[in-house]
């Protein structure tokens, strides 16, 4: 004896409950991946991730000749470095918490011979302030001011 063949209900509810359901499990699975990219330092989901390299400059203080507590930031270019460079140097001065910007321009002799920053360029250093130098397709460098004695 055969079973009567009954025909197929409408699936149509189930199907779009089961997309439904699988694009809720790609959508939450794609905000996770993204969210562990940019905690763990990435670009995101796709992107190639380099760190740029490190900016070639250093910096170095001495004391100013003049009367006075003030400093001189001394910067240099590193002899490796491809220059000229043009670069944007920030001041962070500590006791008002203001800052200042200016853009340099580092030549080759600055390997030898550094770029001085201090009063006569618009800025008494003293212990705490801060110089950050940045450039776009480099990682910035920063140096503070600290007592010299």
């Amino acid at each position: 004896m055969e079973l009567p063949v009954t025909p197929p209900t409408s699936t149509s509810k189930i199907n779009l409950t089961a997309i439904a359901i699988a694009g809720l499990v790609c959508l939450t699975l794609l905000v996770g991946v993204m969210l562990l990219a940019g905690k763990s330092g990435g670009a995101g989901v796709g992107a190639t991730v380099s760190a740029r390299p490190e900016l070639p400059v250093f910096v170095t203080w001495r004391e100013t000749k003049l009367p006075g507590q003030t400093q001189v930031a001394r910067i240099w270019a590193k002899p490796d470095a491809q220059l000229p460079l043009r670069l944007v140097v920030q001041v962070d001065v500590s006791a008002t918490g203001a800052q200042k910007a200016k853009e340099i321009v580092l030549e080759r002799r600055n390997v030898d011979e550094p770029m001085e920053l201090g009063l006569f360029e618009g800025h008494a250093f003293v212990p705490g302030d801060r110089i950050t130098i940045g450039h776009k397709d480099f990682s910035a460098v920063s140096s503070t001011c600290k007592s010299l004695k």
